[in-house]
Formats: structure tokens, sequence, C-alpha cells
């Protein structure tokens, strides 16, 4: 809130969001009779984030993988340029649209070692996205935007992109290590696969280690595309395979500084169109995790590579983790080898085709996991805190904590201070261990909620306590 006393007459400019604003106005000192007064109020778009960029020698550089912006004509006469950098001859569509009428963009396009083009086919009594479909040679790409009628406008434009090279794989020969073709952040590459034998290779480098994602797209279906990550050395360190309806991938990886390369390759070749690869630095393995409390223990399994996620990099953070899920992480962390799908399965409700079954084999002949009294397993059932407690407390048999030493447990600590854990409960000796060695605790009115289910969120954070 801000105050602001006058007398007579004045103004004041104020920054304000997108959002309701409420002005109040009220005498400095009591008043006897009514007394009239007159309030006016302007306002005045922000400065988009691309200014200065009011002439062609001053335009800004933007992404080409982004695919859009929003911007504002903000002054009288402004005109934002922008700068598109194109790798390769082919086509581009360009389209500008306001979210109010009281816009009327002029759209300006000056391509590569060609002419000014501008568009301008709607009005302000009949609004329509101004757009243009041209081919292009590789090089610089100017776009302008503008008023028609000059003036600032209360109102902000999408300008949006699409690019699609020739249909020629421009960076072949690139079929081994050898003749791998460099490739830079956020800058889109291109390329088929002609044939089963043909596999393309992309090689980087990067400065600063961290989390990087490589997004594929534009594949065929049926395809079944898949890219191979290596280190300097040409070990594999990450792999991910398209199933037959897909036609895009995305992988992310903690890389340390280094060299690095990309294998592309098909299950079904294909030359009538070309694939899209990009590869970006990212704040985290998964897309749905940004702002979540978890963050730093979630980030910190996937840098060890204990936790993928699912084939959209989602982590899913909220979610109750299954009890499979949940002896699979364990069983990495403890560096259980899996065990053999030629094993007979000690559960009714696990068969050898179910994917967990190597490290639930594994789990049960080392003693980490029992079942139920009718010999079932329940692996997709959400897993409760007594049971996490349980497995844990098991797993810390083979792998210590970090920095523990050997203590005496009581294995009625629990009973003593929780209500809700009665005498004979039967992970009363686990959970007063973890609670021993402080990494679980209870909630508030002195209860430990064993049958609560366990968030994939709390499973990181509490794994990550443990071990890292």
């Amino acid at each position: 809130m801000k105050r602001v006393e006058w007398i007579g007459s004045g103004s004041v400019e104020v920054p304000v969001v997108k959002e309701a604003l409420y002005v109040k106005v009220e005498a400095l000192s009591p008043v006897t009779s009514p007394f009239p007064y007159i309030l006016e109020n302007r306002f005045h778009i922000y400065g988009d984030d691309f200014e200065p960029n009011n002439s062609r020698e001053t335009a800004k550089e933007i992404n080409l993988a982004a695919g859009k912006l929003t911007g504002t004509i903000s002054f009288p006469g402004d005109v934002d340029w922008y700068r598109l950098t194109l790798p390769y001859d082919g086509k581009i569509k360009i389209q500008v649209n306001a979210d109010t009428v009281q816009l009327d963009p002029v759209l300006r396009v000056i391509p590569p070692g060609g002419d000014e083009r501008k568009i301008d086919n709607g009005s302000i009594t009949s609004p329509q996205p101004e757009e243009i479909s041209l081919n292009v040679k590789k090089g610089t790409l100017l776009i302008g935007v503008e008023n028609f009628y000059g003036q600032a406008v209360n109102a902000e434009y999408l300008l949006t992109w699409s690019y699609t090279p020739l249909l020629k794989d421009l960076f072949e020969p690139n079929n081994s290590p050898l003749y791998a073709k460099g490739i830079s952040l956020g800058v889109p590459v291109y390329g088929h696969i002609g044939s089963l034998a043909d596999y393309d290779w992309f090689k980087f480098s990067i400065t600063q280690a961290g989390f990087y994602r490589v997004d594929g797209s534009n594949f065929p279906k049926g395809s079944q595309g898949q890219v191979i990550l290596y280190n300097g050395n040409l070990k594999e360190i990450g792999r991910k395979k398209m199933d037959e309806n897909s036609t895009t991938f995305s992988m992310s990886n903690w890389l340390e500084k280094g060299t690095y390369y990309f294998r592309i390759d098909a299950a079904k070749s294909f030359t009538n169109q070309l694939y899209r690869l990009v590869l970006w630095k990212v704040e985290s393995a998964f897309r749905d995790i940004g702002n979540h409390w978890a963050f730093d223990s979630i980030n910190t399994l996937a840098k060890e590579g204990l936790i993928t996620g699912y084939s959209d990099l989602t982590f899913r953070p909220n979610q109750p983790i299954t009890r499979a899920e949940f002896i699979t992480l364990l069983s990495r962390v403890i560096d259980l080898p899996p065990g053999s799908r030629s094993v007979r399965s000690p559960f009714k409700d696990v068969s050898t085709g179910f994917w967990a079954y190597p490290v639930i084999i594994s789990a049960y002949q080392k003693g980490l996991i029992g079942g139920y009294a009718d010999g079932s397993f329940h692996p997709d059932a959400p897993l409760t805190r007594a049971e996490m407690s349980a497995m844990v407390a098991r797993g810390l048999e083979i792998k210590p904590a970090k920095g523990s030493e050997k203590m005496d447990v009581n294995p009625y600590l629990a009973v003593y201070l929780f209500k809700d854990i009665p005498l004979q409960y039967w992970a009363n000796e686990e959970i007063s261990f973890l609670i021993q060695l402080r990494v679980v605790e209870g909630y508030e009115n002195g209860i430990f909620k064993p049958e609560k289910l366990t968030t994939r969120a709390e499973m990181a954070t509490l794994v990550e306590r443990i071990w890292f």
C-alpha cells in the first residue's frame, strides 16, 4: 500500500501488476460538509524485457527453439525488432496476435539476403493475426512488430514462429564418434535416419556441472527412435527409446564438466521428414518439482542415478509411492544386485514378468520384505509409514547410514513416544530404531500415523537424509 498526501492537487505514479487496484480517497482532517473532488487515472503499459530494441541495429537475438515471446508497444513510435539466426535453408512461419482490438499489429520481416516485407491485413475494427510463411536461406532474419497507429497501447502481443529446415540431413556424414557433429545449448539440430545402419552422432562439451535435458521431436510414428548418451570415453550413461506410437522423447541426466556424445538411431528408417534435437541446461531432472519443498532431496537422488521418474519427465512428488517402487529404490541405494527371473516367485501376486520381479526376489532373499500372511506382496499397493520404516531399518543392516555408529536399540521407544503404536505392533522395533537414528519423527499430539501413506517426496527426503 502506498499513501500520498496533497493539499490542492497532485499526482502519483504507482507500478502495478495484472490484478485489481484499489484507490481510497479521504480528507486529511475532519470535514463538516461534503466537498467535490476529481480523480483521474492513466495506465501506461510496461516496457517488455527486450527493450531497447527500437531499430534494426538494436534488434534482440531470440532463441529459435523457443517458438514464442510476449511483447508490448510501450511508447509512441515503438517498433520492436528481433533477430533470429537460421542455421540452414528452410521454411518459416511467423505470426503476431494482440490480446485486445486496441492494438492493430503490423508485422515486418527481413529474410536473410532479402528485402523487407510488411504484413498488415487486419484492422482495428476487424482484428486478425498477422502472419507470413516463406522460404528462407540460412542466416539472420529480422522481425519487427509495431502498432499501425503508432501509439503506445495498453496491450500485449504474442509473437510466434515455427521453422523447418529443408529435408536434407546437413550433418552427414556423422555415422561414428570420429565424425560427430557439434551441438550447442538451445540450438536445434535436424536429421533423418536413412537406413537401419545410419547412426547420427553429435558431440557437445559443458563447462558447468548440472542437469541437462535433451528433447527429440518429429520422429515418424513407428520409427521407434532412440537416443543414447555417452561420456567422453564412449561409455553409455543414459538411454531413452520411444514406443511405436511416440514421436517425441525427453531425457535428463546429471553431467559433470566434460565432453559427451549423443547417438540417434531408429528401428525403422525415414527420409521424408527431419527429426529435431535440442539440448538444454535445466534446474532439475524433473519438470514438476520446481518449487516443491523436497526439491533438493529429489535432485540429490536423481544426480546419483537412483530415481528416474516417469516417461514424461515428471516425478509426481505428492503421489503415494508403491511397495514395488520403494523396494526398487532401496535396493539401488544399498547396492543390492537384482535376482534372477528363473527363481520361483515367493508371492502369489508377483509373476516373473512383473517389471520389478528381479528386485523383489533379491529383497525377499535378503530378508528386506516378507509379504502378507496370505502369501501375497501387493506390489502396486501404496506404502505406509510403518512399512517404509521396516524396509529402511532392514536395509540399514546391509548398508549403514552415513556417519552412523552402532547403537543399542530400545525396541519399545515408539510405544513410549506415540499413543497410536501399541505394545505388540509389528513394526515396533524398526520404528524405534529410526527414531533413535533421528531420521523419522512423529506428529503433534504424540502420534506417529503408522498407516499413513508415504508420498514419493517423503520417500526421497528420508533416503537422502539417511544415506547422503
